[in-house]
């Protein structure tokens, strides 16, 4: 892999394009052959797929190498850990989808021959993937099959590359077997009339219906005697309700790793003493940014884009002016002013990007290239449009490189400052982070004047000392708290703010209100009932756990779901009850009416009722009310019901 690292940092675009798409089935393509694993055999195993092991070690450099990846088709050169989590999800997902189905695409027989192969890649059905790859489209944009013919071509002379194209072919293939599989199955599903036909009476049919509802909530709980009995006869009827994942549930303490008193004023001083020094040097700019928490873009502002204190000052006193400090959000400022000048609102300009990943160009191929189409475009500036249309390698190619109008906000700063400083009607070039520009400022608008501020921020943070007081805190409260008995004393003691987690499943990611709670979640499936952890820290916290519930994968106990089930078994008491009361009395009367006046209750109705509905209005979900309904013949009475909320006869 040290060697495709090499590769991705000299090739080009298409390299880098290739190795982005191919990456899974070249680094992962052979772990799953003939139902084998090529894992091995390890102690630390992250998982077992099919009785084969994940050893961590292999998971992880796996992930090292989607990260370097990463890196170098984003030109990023940090990765977050959020990043890193969705680069660790996706060898997963890939890991496992081929372990699940690579026996199964085996067993049917599914592949790619490779006539189908040369099809995709140069035949007369070429892979969208391969379509999208810029180097492979003329200078309309279309894509041109030609070109990628000569690029095979070129792979003889090139070892290296033709690796990687290779690699990305395999992953062409396996994603048209994937293809495949998801067809065969599509076409195995089969709907019949009959079929079709219920699905529409059951979404279009209404009907109009009358009720009689005696509801749950009319008996008291405390009426209802529920035994230890009816609960463990309950349990055992229902166990298949419940089934569980492993999951664990914790309370836990958090600590605020937050700046004290005397960090924030260290902080207000730090900035303080630097103003004399601002103040007196001769690269405003350079000395700002060396010294500041917050970088920033140094564009011209107006009034109405300062805070009121700025706004008031420095449009009214000398350019060198120096203020603060001043606390704003998080931070201690200085700010000093350091020009002022009328400037136009908003500038309406031209350009034509000249991209090194598009043109495969470096920066000096790419200056020489733009002094030639200046040299065009002074000699007959008409031909900016047309050039631009030729050779503008963003989506203003269409257009003729046309901007429109744009304050200073709206572009990258130095394509921004070039255009704002530049009189009407000049062209000229600038490099940005994405190439290469010519520009030609077409109009601007009236001008205002404005100035350029440099500020000095710092961050109010913790110190060391800070830190590590809130660590002692923390940690003396897990050590002299570890049982459950001592951890709910003190914290209801001393008024702690206890938090609470429950139902953690072991890969869970999250848990509210914590950054990144792998450790905490590790040691809950390690640790035992009742146990206290020592001190994690967790983003800007320091967090201290008792685990108060583990479940098991199965069927949950009957002291995990005992509050479950006595609500279930009181409702079934009271619809028992409720029942009996309408079975009594249902026999004596001559219709519906007599019903509700002999249970001395109201008589309602419910319009358009439908099966595929499950709310009624005015009772809520009753999907067993909805069935009966549609069921039964116009003029029938029927119940009684035992529904979600109450006992119903319609």
């Amino acid at each position: 892999m040290a060697t495709l690292q090499k590769i991705r940092n000299r090739a080009g675009l298409l390299i880098a394009i290739i190795v982005g798409m191919a990456l899974f089935a070249f680094v992962l393509g052979d772990l799953f052959k003939s139902g084998k694993s090529v894992f091995g055999n390890s102690e630390n195993e992250i998982a077992s797929i099919d009785g084969q092991g994940v050893p961590l070690q292999y998971f992880q450099a796996k992930v090292d190498e989607f990260v370097e990846n990463y890196k170098n088709n984003s030109g990023q050169s940090d990765v977050d850990e959020k990043t890193i989590e969705m680069l660790r999800e996706q060898v997963w997902d890939y890991v496992l989808r081929e372990a699940l189905l690579g026996k199964e695409y085996e067993e049917l027989g599914l592949a790619v021959h490779p006539d189908e192969l040369f099809d995709m890649v140069q035949g007369n059905n070429i892979d969208p993937q391969i379509q999208q790859i810029p180097i492979f489209r003329d200078e309309n944009g279309r894509f041109d099959r030609a070109k990628v013919i000569q690029y095979l071509k070129s792979l003889e002379q090139n070892p290296e590359q033709k690796d990687i194209w290779l690699a990305f072919e395999d992953g062409l293939m396996k994603t048209r077997i994937a293809t495949k599989y998801n067809n065969l199955i599509k076409k195995g599903y089969y709907v019949t009339n009959l079929e079709a036909q219920e699905e529409f009476e059951s979404k279009n049919k209404k009907v109009n219906l009358s009720y009689v509802a005696l509801r749950y909530n009319a008996i008291s709980d405390s009426s209802i005697q529920v035994t230890e009995k009816d609960l463990q006869s309950y349990y055992e009827e229902h166990k298949s309700k419940y089934e569980q994942k492993a999951s664990r549930d914790m309370d836990y303490v958090v600590f605020d790793i937050a700046a004290s008193q005397d960090d924030i004023a260290a902080t207000e001083q730090w900035v303080a003493d630097l103003k004399e020094d601002f103040a007196t040097a001769e690269d405003d700019l350079r000395f700002a940014a060396m010294n500041t928490d917050i970088p920033e873009n140094y564009r011209y502002l107006k009034r109405d884009e300062l805070s009121e204190a700025l706004d008031s000052t420095f449009f009214d006193t000398l350019v060198g002016t120096v203020v603060g400090p001043y606390l704003e959000g998080e931070a201690y400022k200085i700010t000093k002013l350091v020009d002022r000048k009328m400037v136009a609102d908003s500038v309406k300009a031209s350009h034509i990007l000249l991209s090194p990943q598009a043109l495969q160009a470096n920066l000096d191929m790419l200056n020489k290239m733009a002094d030639s189409l200046i040299d065009i475009i002074e000699a007959d500036p008409t031909q900016f449009e047309l050039l631009a249309m030729e050779y503008n390698t963003d989506k203003t190619k269409e257009t003729g490189g046309d901007l429109g109008w744009f304050d200073n906000k709206s572009m990258v700063q130095p394509f921004s400052d070039s255009c704002f400083f530049s009189p009407k009607g000049h062209v000229a070039r600038v490099a940005t982070q994405f190439g290469v520009h010519i520009f030609k400022v077409v109009d601007k608008s009236e001008e205002s004047e404005m100035v350029k501020l440099a500020t000095i921020a710092r961050t109010i943070e913790p110190s060391s000392a800070t830190y590590q007081q809130i660590y002692s805190e923390a940690s003396e409260f897990a050590g002299l708290n570890n049982t459950k008995e001592k951890f709910e004393s003190f914290v209801n003691e001393n008024g702690l703010a206890k938090r609470i987690a429950n139902n953690v499943l072991e890969n869970d990611k999250q848990i509210s209100g914590l950054d990144n709670p792998r450790e905490m979640i590790r040691w809950a499936y390690k640790a035992e009932k009742g146990d206290v952890s020592s001190v994690f820290e967790i983003g800007d916290r320091f967090v201290v756990a008792l685990l108060t519930e583990t479940r098991e994968e199965g069927i949950a106990s009957l002291d995990q779901v005992r509050t479950e089930i006595e609500i279930n078994v009181t409702k079934e008491k009271k619809a028992e009850k409720l029942m009996n009361n309408i079975e009594s009395k249902i026999s004596s009367v001559k219709g519906i009416e007599e019903l509700a006046a002999a249970l001395n209750t109201e008589l309602r109705t419910a319009e358009n009722i439908s099966f595929s509905m499950s709310n009624v209005p005015g009772l809520g979900v009753e999907p067993a009310l909805v069935g009966a309904a549609v069921s039964v013949d116009q003029g029938q009475m029927y119940g009684p019901i035992e529904g979600n909320n109450g006992v119903y006869v319609i």
